[in-house]
């Protein structure tokens, strides 16, 4: 009868001892990321005054970052690429509605004002994403292509 309560309580303790571990060192990796060696923002960029763009800020010097579907797709993962664009989707959704959305069926249930078009694109979306063959990068051009348009009717 001891013997089991002796391996249940030796294994209680390495959990615990193992999970205290785990959180010690989540824990100090967020102070280090918090009070990691940054430059100070103040003295790089001058404010701006009644809506006027410092010369120090041209064009060329602010730039957009690109799409993160769009980073995939440059780097070869059109599998990916296709998964952000429908999760980019369902967030457009969720933001534009204020719905919870879990499913597929809840993003179509949400905006139903192009229910076709957002069913034909996610199909399309899964289909490149889940597919058996890999997709094309023409594949996910369409389909960023739908998810602009799309976009765009949605606000």
């Amino acid at each position: 009868m001891a013997l089991p309560l002796l391996v249940l309580g030796l294994l209680a303790g390495t959990v615990t001892v193992g999970a205290g571990y785990l959180y010690r060192q989540r824990r100090q990796a967020s102070r280090a990321g918090e009070e990691g060696d940054l430059p100070a923002v103040e003295a790089e960029i001058a404010p701006v005054v009644a809506g006027e763009v410092p010369a120090a800020l041209s064009p060329a010097a602010v730039e957009t970052p690109p799409a993160p579907w769009r980073v995939s797709l440059d780097e070869g993962r059109a599998r990916e690429a296709a998964r952000l664009l429908s999760r980019e989707m369902i967030a457009l959704i969720r933001g534009r509605t204020g719905s919870r959305i879990v499913t597929v069926a809840d993003a179509l249930d949400a905006f139903p004002g192009d229910r076709e078009g957002l069913a034909r694109f996610f199909a399309d979306a899964d289909r490149l994403a889940y597919g058996h063959d890999d997709p094309a990068r023409e594949d996910i051009e369409a389909l960023e292509a739908a998810y602009l348009r799309l976009a765009g009717e949605i606000g």
